[in-house]
């Protein structure tokens, strides 16, 4: 929709043009031609001012500046892309009836205004659009979703064998790393302290069936103390070399032994263990037909607007508002 501040944004933008730019144009405004229609630089800051408000707060100088520019140039080849699909769709003869656009405006309204048409002029009169405005938007992406479905999504389809392959070529992704259940209880080597007489002494209270978890809130000095000494569920590879060793011939519910490093001593206890494995194909089936329609769809979609241009004029101005 329309941003009534929008052309004031404009203006200041476009003080910072270069000068005598070959293709650069002040006056007008026009950001780029699409046969015998154009698109001006304010029909794309409107596309652009969402992403502009989200990047102002996490960005400044020169990175803004080339974040901009990406959302710009990203923005105007949407809308090539729009008006390139829409003249298509209007040099065909069928057309989508009046009921169907009708339907959906209805719908609109239901959904969004309760059923009040006069909420919804309200809401336009705010936005400094006229109903013929937000009608002719409306009408113009269902025509655009007519046109991806004719001539993309319906033309997408995928083979089970081609869902099969995909899974045991890539068998590495559906695959699940071991994990286990951990706790831990830390004791950390202080300066002119042995403490390997404590840990000997925590490890015979542990043995004798004291709860790990109350034992580590007394006397671990590990971040997770509070926790009775919970890591939850880890995979060995994240864990440094001796306690991943410890933890490897360790059955669950047992306490291992004392694990010594140069910084700190260990008792750990593994309350639960789970084997690598790889996830069923009938599990994973959805997952990956959906990946793999959604790459057919885009590369389709993608092969087709590319047919559409190679047949339109298109001229994308010089126009560069962010320096």
């Amino acid at each position: 929709m329309k941003c009534p501040w929008l052309h004031v944004f404009a203006v200041a933008l476009l003080t910072g043009l270069t000068a005598g730019a070959a293709e650069s144009v002040l006056m007008d405004g026009v950001a780029a031609y699409v046969n015998e229609d154009t698109i001006t630089v304010g029909d794309v800051l409107a596309v652009v001012e969402p992403v502009r408000r989200q990047l102002i707060r996490r960005y400044a100088g020169d990175e803004l500046v080339s974040r901009m520019r990406k959302a710009y140039d990203d923005a105007l080849n949407a809308l090539i892309d729009r008006r390139l699909v829409l003249a298509a769709y209007n040099s065909q003869e069928m057309r989508l009836p009046e009921w169907v656009i009708e339907d959906r405006i209805n719908d609109i309204i239901s959904e969004m205004f309760d059923g009040e048409r006069a909420a919804l002029m309200q809401a336009l009169a705010e936005d400094h659009m006229s109903y013929d405005e937000w009608r002719r938007t409306i009408q113009d992406q269902m025509a655009a979703a007519s046109m991806r479905s004719a001539h993309v999504d319906h033309l997408v389809s995928l083979s089970p064998g081609k869902v099969r392959r995909f899974y045991e070529q890539n068998s590495e992704r559906f695959q699940s790393a071991e994990r286990v259940q951990l706790r831990m209880i830390v004791l950390k080597k202080r300066a002119g302290e042995d403490r390997l007489p404590e840990a000997e002494n925590v490890l015979k209270r542990l043995n004798t069936g004291e709860d790990f978890a109350a034992v580590a809130r007394l006397v671990s000095d590990g971040d997770k103390a509070e926790e009775g000494g919970n890591w939850g569920w880890v995979e060995p590879t994240i864990l440094r070399t001796e306690l991943a060793e410890g933890v490897a011939d360790i059955k669950p519910g047992e306490v291992s032994e004392i694990i010594e490093t140069k910084e700190e001593i260990y008792l750990l206890k593994v309350e639960g263990k789970q084997e690598a494995a790889t996830t069923p194909f009938s599990e994973v089936r959805q997952e990956i037909e959906r990946e793999l329609r959604r790459d057919a769809i885009d590369a389709a979609y993608t092969a087709w607007i590319d047919r559409l241009k190679g047949e339109a004029y298109i001229k994308i101005l010089d126009v560069d508002l962010f320096e």
